[in-house]
């Protein structure tokens, strides 16, 4: 898809994508930081049913928490970016608010590919990926010509889709988990509500 962005678009809307891209990817390091935690703990529990609820359960906490986090970067990506880069960035706000929506699935999905590992199918993620790289390459051929940059975020978020699905398909396939396990439950809400306070109170006391 990027080949197909540099042969039809401009030097500089490759850059806005580019920017845009990465700028949406820090909404990564919020699964980043709890799939260090949540695989030992899938890869030492026997049960593999118990592992599978664990990482149910991480999967809506991780989606609740990032769905937050996207309306919220959805809301400040064009003030910060004329802030920090000027007007002639705010290309780059279109791009990025189209990829949002894969970012948070997909981020939330990452979750999933500790199960994978946890149970020694690493491979599985490898694999998921083949389809959606074609996913997003057929897309790109067939939006960026005739759309543009917002073409390629549209293909890039196709692709973001499809390892979401993919992944979250393969792991009720092969786990005891249901649709119904990954459904919100006012459990997760209290979870997160409480994930929010403990970081209200640490970021408090830092200017204490």
């Amino acid at each position: 898809s990027r080949l197909i962005m540099v042969f039809h678009l401009p030097p500089a809307q490759v850059a806005y994508f580019s920017m845009a891209q990465n700028q949406g990817q820090l909404l990564n390091k919020i699964p980043d930081a709890l799939n260090v935690m949540l695989y030992p703990r899938v890869a030492k529990t026997d049960n593999t049913d118990d592992s599978a609820k664990l990482v149910a359960r991480a999967f809506r906490v991780m989606l609740l928490i990032l769905m937050g986090a996207g309306i919220l970067a959805f809301v400040l990506i064009e003030p910060l970016v004329e802030l920090l880069y000027g007007q002639v960035f705010l290309a780059a706000v279109l791009p990025f608010r189209i990829l949002l929506p894969g970012l948070v699935i997909s981020g939330a999905s990452t979750v999933i590919n500790q199960y994978f590992s946890g149970i020694g199918r690493a491979d599985i993620g490898t694999k998921a990926a083949i389809v959606p790289l074609l996913v997003q390459v057929i897309a790109g051929m067939w939006l960026i010509p005739g759309m543009g940059l917002v073409g390629a975020a549209l293909a890039f978020l196709s692709a973001l889709l499809s390892i979401a699905l993919i992944q979250i398909i393969i792991f009720l396939r092969i786990s005891t988990c249901t649709l119904a396990d990954l459904l919100f439950r006012q459990e997760d809400f209290h979870t997160v509500i409480a994930f929010m306070r403990s970081i209200g109170k640490k970021f408090s006391a830092g200017f204490g």
